[in-house]
């Protein structure tokens, strides 16, 4: 059987370690929000099936599948 003391260590252990996940999931976020606001993107160009050539702009994180 636990002991008190046993039992308030393991309870602060959990809370640190939720502490610091927590800590960690909001820094991985706010660096994608911040890389999505940049507004960064790339030119590229593609030809169409009628030879056309049309540009593609890219923007961070934004998926090329149709």
């Amino acid at each position: 059987m636990m002991n008190i003391k046993s039992l308030i260590f393991f309870a602060l252990l959990a809370i640190i370690l939720l502490a610091i996940e927590a800590v960690a999931n909001a820094s991985d976020s706010s660096v994608a929000h911040a890389a999505a606001d940049a507004s960064e993107h790339e030119t590229f160009t593609y030809t169409s099936r009628d030879g056309e050539i049309l540009p593609l702009i890219v923007t961070v994180g934004q998926s090329l599948t149709r």
